[in-house]
């Protein structure tokens, strides 16, 4: 079983719809359509929705939006056991998507459940967990950040990865981003990050070089560089790099949660109970087959209103290789 580390909280999207008075332009009223999210939050119902056990471990509060949000987990399969509730309200974000679906973000969270996990909240448990994925905001939020550093460092053998999915409209100090990345890069197994990730934390630098420079930690054996619809670039501690064309989308709705359905896809593929040894010991032609179904999950993603999972009836699960 996968644990998920990190935040919930739901999306509010702008759509278009007449005021009350019946002037479309009256800028009293403003219509929204609010999905759930939170990139761990996604990533563990994508997971999930793979037929792969996950658990979430986030704070969620216990107002009427942080119910809805245990409600829909749960009812999407995923362990709530890990699950900390606090009276502190739901964060929201307000996204806004671009002319060629990207989305924008804009967050309400001061003092809200997301980052409230202290590390004397952690489970002391980690019984049948063998796979622990960090990432978002609330590796750079204290005190969550502080919980879950901690949680890193004391996981042992566990497999570990890592997807920094960098907000700056949270947390605007990059030094803080860049400190965590060089943490979690010294315990990870396997690191995911996008091209807009890239260049917020390393503008100017070389993926090349940067790859080979964490692969030189010892416990580190892949790091994918997505690119959207454009590239996917992998390197793999055994030396050799791959660059594929990624999935193009059907239809292009917009591209919310795509990179969490990609997460999601490829870690669902380690399957095996000992999943370091099933990275390491991965050939190049194994790995290609990974991100191709990876990449087809994210343009299914791409083809939906906000972060739509798929389910295993849709892509079934590759045979394990």
């Amino acid at each position: 079983m996968y644990l998920i580390c990190g935040e919930a909280l739901y999306d509010f999207f702008t759509r278009p719809g007449e005021a009350t008075n019946g002037d479309p332009n009256d800028a009293r009223s403003l219509y929204f359509e609010a999905t759930a999210g939170g990139s761990p939050f996604n990533l563990a119902i994508g997971i999930s929705r793979l037929g792969v056990p996950a658990a979430l471990c986030a704070c969620i509060s216990d107002d009427r939006l942080g119910s809805r949000l245990l409600t829909f987990l749960e009812s999407e399969g995923v362990d709530s056991r890990f699950i900390m509730r606090s009276p502190q309200p739901t964060p929201i974000s307000l996204a806004q998507t671009d002319e060629q679906g990207l989305p924008h973000y804009a967050f309400y969270g001061t003092g809200a459940a997301d980052t409230a996990m202290r590390p004397a909240d952690l489970p002391k448990d980690l019984s049948g967990i063998d796979g622990i994925h960090f990432g978002s905001y609330a590796t750079v939020m204290p005190p969550i950040s502080d919980a879950l550093a901690q949680l890193a460092a004391s996981a042992g053998d566990k497999f570990l990865a890592y997807d920094p999915n960098v907000r700056s409209t949270i947390q605007p100090d990059l030094a803080v981003w860049r400190d965590r990345f060089d943490a979690y890069a010294s315990v990870a197994d396997y690191i995911k990050l996008s091209a807009d990730d890239f260049a917020e934390l390393f503008e100017g630098q070389s993926p090349d070089e940067l790859a080979t420079r964490w692969l030189a930690n010892e416990r580190l054996q892949l790091v994918i560089l997505t690119d959207e619809w454009r590239a996917i670039r992998a390197w793999h501690k055994r030396g050799w790099q791959l660059k594929l064309e990624p999935a193009a989308p059907r239809r292009m709705v917009d591209s919310v949660g795509a990179g969490d359905s990609f997460q999601a896809a490829m870690l669902a593929q380690f399957d095996a109970p000992d999943k370091r040894r099933q990275l390491a010991e991965m050939d190049e032609a194994v790995l290609r087959r990974k991100i191709d179904f990876a990449s087809r999950c994210a343009a299914h993603t791409c083809a939906q209103r906000g972060a739509n999972m798929p389910t295993a009836a849709v892509l079934p699960l590759p045979r394990s290789d």
